[in-house]
């Protein structure tokens, strides 16, 4: 069991290139993304790519801190 599960929030551009290095399976899943380079894709939210794709909605570092202050409040009331 860990011990603070609230430090287990997995970064998704991270994880992104680390197991995705290519970017094969955005490319494949999102053709507007087939032209893009593999840096402007890993970097999305700070490329400025001339390709109509929406940027994200949320912004993960600012969502998994929320998140994690949720889980933090949460665990020191059990």
């Amino acid at each position: 069991c860990d011990a603070q599960p609230y430090f287990r929030i997995f970064n998704p551009w991270l994880q992104q290139k680390k197991y995705d290095p290519e970017c094969e399976y955005i490319k494949r899943w999102i053709p507007e993304l087939q032209i893009v380079s593999l840096k402007d894709i890993h970097n999305w939210v700070y490329s400025g790519s001339s390709v109509k794709y929406p940027k994200p909605i949320l912004d993960h570092v600012i969502e998994s801190s929320y998140a994690k202050g949720i889980y933090k409040s949460i665990f020191r009331n059990e």
